[in-house]
């Protein structure tokens, strides 16, 4: 992870001017954890955390969008980028574990999950944000439109969080966590 910073750094990759920072030639901003926490915490409240999940998917596709014309890149390296990336930032330690492009699946699990560490015990998962982003790698890698699930939860108790990522209509649709975690009862277009 540190070789892969120092790398961004060393080819200035990441730069830091008055009033504004870049990652890889786009702007990014540095918040606490607590912010991301608390606008989850309140969207909650109302049902409309999803909001996090289907907006993360889409600034996501958008990222990877720019990323692959502007450096070259292969789609694979831009995913293995990407993971390095999510993990720099702070959200855990992600892995990729299973990808099945016959069968549009994969699957990524995440260690030291910053957002489910700081819920604490929790009934459902919560880390909408990094689930929105895999959907995207997914949606990109596959070629085609899938999201993501998080079946597993450090909130809920489970040792790791673990995403599985394919087709909507791959997924149970009589399943509680996927009727919760990909109801989109609400508009995301902001334009």
């Amino acid at each position: 992870m540190y070789k892969t910073f120092a790398n961004l750094i060393l080819h200035n990759q990441v730069s830091f001017e008055k009033g504004k920072m870049s990652l890889l030639g786009q702007p990014i901003a540095i918040l606490p954890i607590e912010e991301y926490y608390y606008m989850q915490r309140i969207l909650e409240k109302k049902g409309l955390e999803n909001i996090i999940y289907y907006s993360a998917k889409e600034s996501g596709i958008l990222w990877l969008d720019n990323m692959i014309p502007k450096f070259k890149m292969k789609l694979n390296d831009v995913v293995k980028w990407g993971i390095e990336i999510l993990s720099i930032s702070g959200w855990g330690n992600l892995k990729l574990k299973l990808i099945d492009k016959t069968n549009n699946k994969m699957i990524f699990n995440l260690s030291e999950a910053t957002i489910a560490k700081k819920y604490g015990t929790h009934s459902s998962s919560v880390d909408h944000l990094l689930r929105g982003y895999v959907a995207a790698a997914g949606t990109k890698f596959l070629g085609i439109d899938v999201d993501a699930i998080e079946h597993k939860c450090v909130a809920k108790g489970d040792s790791y969080c673990q995403y599985i990522i394919k087709p909507k209509k791959d997924f149970d649709q009589s399943s509680p966590i996927v009727k919760i975690q990909l109801k989109k009862d609400f508009d995301t277009a902001i334009y």
